[in-house]
């Protein structure tokens, strides 16, 4: 074997495996399977929907003196409630949206059930609704799943 073509053997080989490596044989400006999974939604965990309903609880409670307010739509009385506990439970209610439950303690020695509605935003989650499931003995509704998700029903 000749010198030139012993060197130009190395070469030719790393240029081929560098283009398929480079190519894989896509058409140009295909994209590759990481990018792809990059623009996907990540998955969202019970504990990030819990924080972002902390943080919702928390800022509205800041700026009312201390309590969370909700009108009670089946008395018509705002209630005044602190929270007890947060369920860490991952319940989802439709592809991005989920709902996180919490135990309340009202100004009045009353426990309360709430429900904050979250969804997924392009600006992160955000809690969107906070409905009153139980006053005390008083159950307004229940979650019932059907499939892969939770709806509503009437007690």
């Amino acid at each position: 074997m000749t010198r030139e073509r012993a060197t130009l053997l190395p070469v030719l080989a790393f240029c081929a495996c560098a283009a398929v490596a480079c190519g894989r044989g896509e058409e140009p400006g295909a994209a590759a399977p990481a990018a792809a999974a990059e623009t996907a939604a990540p998955s969202v965990t019970a504990e990030a929907l819990v924080r972002q309903v902390r943080s919702y609880f928390s800022k509205r409670a800041t700026e009312q003196a201390g309590w969370l307010r909700i009108k009670d739509p089946k008395t018509n009385v705002e209630v005044r409630l602190q929270v007890d506990r947060f369920h860490a439970d991952l319940a989802p209610t439709g592809p991005d949206s989920w709902y996180v439950s919490g135990d309340m303690m009202s100004d009045r020695g009353f426990r309360y059930l709430l429900d904050f509605l979250v969804e997924r935003r392009e600006s992160g989650l955000e809690v969107t609704d906070v409905l009153i499931r139980r006053a005390e003995e008083d159950v307004r509704y229940e979650w019932v799943q059907d499939g892969e998700y939770w709806s509503r029903s009437r007690s």
